[in-house]
């Protein structure tokens, strides 16, 4: 007997990835199907069985549509008349459509500060996982500084130091982006330098 074979086609997101949307589209291909009896397109979240789709007139793609943000995982089997059968290789897709979120912490709105060296630090979250912060920094004027760090989970508090290499009035903030690229940006701290 020959198992009939089954494998998605380019059109399906690869494995592992984290999109800002909620559908999820899936494509395969089958071949060596003796009197193919369906085709079922199963998908999953962190509780189990999520939709199961049986389709018994040679369909190859399904769309699941109106999603909520979470982790999702897919997979395809196809049997046939003699009671064979074959899967593709379950995948897993992150959706979210919610930007993280982040609050300033040190040093705070409006303080004078004697130490030229300070550690802006923030306290980020994003529901399903984060990916970088980027620190932008400006004097009365101009951009004088934009560090991106990589950052990862789904809660942190961290900052970047950071050296003011004069005195005067700056203003400090943070860009959030998470794994699918949403994104956030915090308020604007005002802090003086006056050493």
């Amino acid at each position: 007997f020959t198992l009939p074979t089954i494998n998605f086609v380019s059109s399906t997101e690869e494995n592992g990835v984290s999109l800002n949307r909620n559908w999820i589209y899936a494509n395969v291909s089958a071949a060596n199907v003796n009197e193919e009896i369906n085709v079922t397109f199963g998908l999953y979240n962190d509780l189990g069985l999520f939709n199961q789709s049986i389709y018994t007139d040679s369909r190859r793609e399904i769309n699941w549509t109106n999603l909520p943000d979470g982790v999702y995982y897919y997979n395809v089997i196809v049997f046939d008349l003699a009671n064979n059968y074959n899967y593709a290789s379950t995948r897993q897709i992150s959706l979210d459509l919610t930007a993280p979120n982040a609050i300033l912490l040190f040093p705070e709105n409006n303080s004078l500060l004697s130490n030229s060296t300070q550690n802006l630090t923030v306290n980020i979250s994003d529901n399903l996982g984060l990916s970088n912060m980027t620190l932008f920094v400006y004097d009365k004027t101009n951009l004088i500084n934009e560090t991106t760090q990589e950052i990862s989970g789904t809660e942190i508090i961290t900052g970047i130091v950071y050296n003011f290499v004069y005195d005067g009035i700056f203003k400090w903030f943070y860009k959030i982006f998470d794994l699918a690229g949403n994104s956030f940006e915090t308020e604007k701290n005002t802090i003086t330098i006056d050493t």
